[in-house]
């Protein structure tokens, strides 16, 4: 699931979001947490190494003078195989841990009860991720494809969770100012 989630180029934003509540779902099963860690470092790792709006996988052949996308096709005979086996290695823990003690689901109805009170969840709030991919993957620039990410989140907050307007406005006036810098 990481992995998925930091396609969108941020590993310590997928590590200290979508990380963070699937730590709390692996202490719901009684996982021990370095398994649950690993696990969620190893996908976001795989995620920003290939995804085309991460800084490290820009870096890389903006130095070397190598097309973005010949960059990230070269990585993929390691990072597939090297994340194929973490795979593996946790579906094959997770299951043992979880199949040879009964399940106690009071922890994850607490975990998502908590959830559910405090925010509004949506299908809806997936979109932003999923555009911020999907102009990726289209070889769209990877500034105005985070900044589209950013303007829709901070629509979604003001409409699904019903945040200010202001409080939205304030989370966007960062990127915004950080752009001149960035076109230097």
């Amino acid at each position: 699931m990481c992995g998925g989630i930091s396609l969108a180029g941020d590993i310590l934003g997928t590590t200290g979001t979508v990380g963070l509540a699937l730590m709390g779902i692996g202490a719901g099963f009684d996982i021990p947490m370095y398994w649950t860690a690993g696990a969620v470092v190893s996908g976001a790792f795989f995620g920003d190494k290939i995804s085309p709006l991460s800084d490290t996988t820009n870096l890389a052949p903006a130095v070397t003078g190598v097309n973005l996308f010949d960059h990230i096709r070269n990585m993929m005979p390691t990072t597939v195989p090297a994340m194929l086996i973490a795979f593996a290695i946790y579906a094959t823990v997770g299951y043992t841990l979880i199949g040879s003690q009964q399940v106690d689901f009071s922890k994850i109805e607490s975990i998502t009860g908590g959830i559910e009170a405090n925010f509004n969840l949506s299908l809806l709030l997936l979109l932003p991720p999923v555009v911020v991919i999907v102009l990726a993957l289209k070889k769209m620039p990877a500034l105005p494809s985070l900044f589209a990410g950013v303007l829709l989140g901070a629509v979604l907050a003001v409409t699904v969770q019903g945040i200010s307007c202001m409080t939205s406005s304030a989370s966007c006036i960062p990127v915004i100012r950080s752009i001149p810098a960035l076109l230097k």
